[in-house]
């Protein structure tokens, strides 16, 4: 009835605003790691460019560089505002305060340059360039530490779904056994229907947490869209057909069915295997990496690449609610 449809639309725009939720904390997490990460760029070039300077030390270049760095400021001010707006902070109290060595240091050495005293400028120098090398490593440092976190949490979720898709699994292959032996007037025929009805509940829980994983892993998004769709598809209409009393079609559709969910759970796997391997890495990276190359992690691009796969999805999403609301008002 009408009722019913109404309170259905009220619990699907609930669903909607907590996804939403979801999806703008993600979107401000990536916003607050890439404009981390830009920083410790920055830091990194404008370093570069004051070791430069101390073989021709002169005022007007260390005036350009100091411009440089009042712009890095701003930036670094707004990665505090970002870092305010988050669950999880970043520990930026060491950056600020590096921060403020950087910007006496080189002040420092541009009155002493414009006095001519190039040796006491220099030493400034060497000095503002070490402080913005310790800051962009410390700011990597931060952001490693918050990904290997994320990277945790991930794998907790990862196992929790595993087990779960493991257990859908072996419950329709159960049922599927019980389906062939048991004939259609058999009274036991009515609780395989309601069995399966019970499988296809289960797969609303594990397809919310699955989906949630997808936008925060966001390599595994599209194949878990697709098994997903191919999953619902499939258990409804095993659903559909056991209901018609169609054994031999509800049986096929049963094993696609078992089919998405064993892909999902091998894929799973893998991931875990992977981001395992990757902490392991990432923790020992001080030692096993003695060239100096970091554990690979999302870069700029990459983050700039998520930030607007979810600006889209966020788009959509509220279109979707107001298009909800609209059709409640037209009824």
């Amino acid at each position: 009835n009408a009722f019913d449809k109404l309170e259905n639309m009220q619990m699907s725009n609930d669903q909607l605003n907590k996804e939403l939720d979801k999806m703008l904390e993600l979107f401000k997490k990536l916003e607050l790691e890439q404009k981390a990460s830009e920083i410790a760029q920055q830091l990194e070039n404008l370093s570069k460019k004051q070791d430069q300077a101390q073989n021709q030390p002169n005022a007007p270049k260390q005036e350009q560089l100091n411009k440089e760095f009042e712009d890095i400021k701003k930036d670094l001010e707004q990665l505090n505002q970002l870092n305010k707006e988050q669950k999880e902070h970043l520990d930026l109290d060491k950056p600020n305060e590096q921060k403020e060595d950087i910007e006496d240091n080189m002040q420092k050495a541009l009155e002493n340059l414009e006095q001519n005293q190039q040796e006491p400028a220099q030493k400034q120098q060497q000095k503002a360039s070490d402080s913005m090398k310790q800051m962009a490593e410390n700011l990597r440092s931060q952001m490693m530490q918050m990904q290997m976190q994320q990277t945790a949490e991930d794998i907790n979720t990862i196992r929790r779904i595993l087990s779960n898709l493991l257990k859908l699994s072996k419950d329709q292959e159960d049922l599927m056994q019980k389906v062939q032996t048991t004939k259609d007037n058999d009274t036991k025929y009515l609780q395989i229907v309601q069995q399966q009805h019970n499988i296809k509940e289960q797969s609303i829980i594990i397809e919310d947490s699955l989906t949630a994983l997808g936008k925060r892993v966001f390599q595994l998004q599209t194949y878990i869209s697709d098994e997903l769709y191919k999953l619902k598809r499939d258990l409804k209409k095993s659903t559909t057909l056991l209901e018609a009393k169609q054994r031999g079609p509800a049986s096929a559709a049963q094993q696609y069915a078992m089919t998405s969910t064993n892909n999902l759970a091998l894929m799973l796997s893998e991931t875990m295997d992977q981001m395992q391997q990757q902490m392991s890495k990432s923790g020992s990276g001080s030692c096993s990496n003695p060239g100096g190359s970091k554990p690979s992690k999302p870069g700029p691009g990459d983050l700039k690449e998520m930030q607007d796969q979810l600006g889209k999805d966020i788009g959509k999403m509220g279109k979707q609610m107001k298009d909800g609301q609209s059709g409640t008002q037209m009824n």
